[in-house]
């Protein structure tokens, strides 16, 4: 650099630096609005949770339960075992047990957390396990499809040019490169792989040894590879798909168990009762009967019939 430009640059920075003075600077944002009001509106408001939720009309339309101040039994719903099973089986899509009884006799499997109990969504989840289930296992066979693209750029100087023997060559050697590869490949459950291979290749530069400035270069390949030892064999290849289907039945049977347990807990609930129905209709005609023979004694008390101990 020679000293003129060496003044002007300095001229330059000297001025850049006397307009600036020492003040303190201000932030500098791409796309900004001047007054920072997106800033201070938008990206600095505090986002509240939508709390408001559509309640059930299970839950909206249901009635108070039954209390020791509210006794009367305004309807009556004579239901069969078999209807109370097959709503059950419609509505529960938690299956819970029925479990032991507290000191309340209260069941604890219904009050209780829900997080350990099955649901009808079990074998589902079971099925499409993204690592142990039985689609994740058949996936080894699927067909899979790769690509790839390279685009290379070159424009660099060489150490030498001018005539070399017969050959001109340029001080700079500049070339446009490119390459697409795509392949196909499908794995049978004997172990074979079958591939389908492209591969097409541009390039372009300036080598004065080349008939034509630029040139394409495509190949197919077809490829078909059998392993002797290791992973050779259907049986061998299909052991993660049978272990996905085993996890798969256990969970069914698990499943199907805990619809079985559901509806035994129903079944002796239900009849329990129908036995606490027939045991506080006993306490009231004992009640009754009990006030009328009172009511009788009473009357021979106030007669002079009878006696205190009566």
């Amino acid at each position: 650099m020679n000293r003129p430009l060496n003044r002007v640059v300095a001229l330059l920075l000297t001025a850049i630096l006397t307009s600036s003075g020492c003040h303190p600077t201000q932030p500098f944002y791409l796309h900004e609005d001047g007054d920072l009001s997106h800033y201070l509106d938008a990206a600095t408001e505090i986002e509240n949770p939508d709390i408001e939720e559509v309640v059930l009309d299970e839950v909206s339309q249901s009635r108070a339960p039954l209390t020791l101040s509210d006794l009367e039994f305004t309807e009556f719903r004579d239901m069969t075992l078999e209807d109370c099973v097959s709503i059950a089986l419609q509505n529960s899509k938690v299956i819970r047990n029925l479990g032991s009884l507290t000191q309340f006799t209260i069941a604890d499997g219904l009050v209780g957390r829900t997080g350990a109990s099955m649901t009808i969504y079990d074998p589902a989840v079971f099925e499409t396990d993204p690592q142990f289930g039985v689609e994740s296992a058949l996936s080894e066979f699927d067909a899979q499809f790769t690509s790839s693209v390279l685009w290379r750029g070159a424009d660099r100087p060489q150490n030498f040019g001018g005539f070399v023997g017969q050959t001109i060559f340029s001080n700079f050697y500049r070339q446009q490169y490119g390459q697409f590869d795509a392949g196909l490949s499908k794995k049978t459950a004997s172990g074979t792989t079958f591939t389908v291979r492209n591969q097409t290749i541009y390039d372009s530069n300036n080598n004065p040894s080349r008939g034509v400035p630029s040139d394409w270069f495509t190949a197919f390949e077809v490829e078909a590879s059998q392993p002797l030892l290791r992973g050779r064999g259907t049986q061998v290849n299909r052991v993660p798909v049978v272990l996905a289907r085993i996890r798969t039945d256990i969970s069914l049977a698990e499943f199907e168990a805990s619809v079985r347990n559901m509806i035994m807990d129903m079944e002796n609930t239900y009849w329990d009762l129908h036995f606490a129905y027939r045991l506080l209709e006993t306490a009231k005609i004992g009640r009754d009967s009990a006030l009328v023979t009172w009511k009788n004694t009473y009357v021979l008390l106030q007669g002079g019939k009878g006696t205190a101990q009566q």
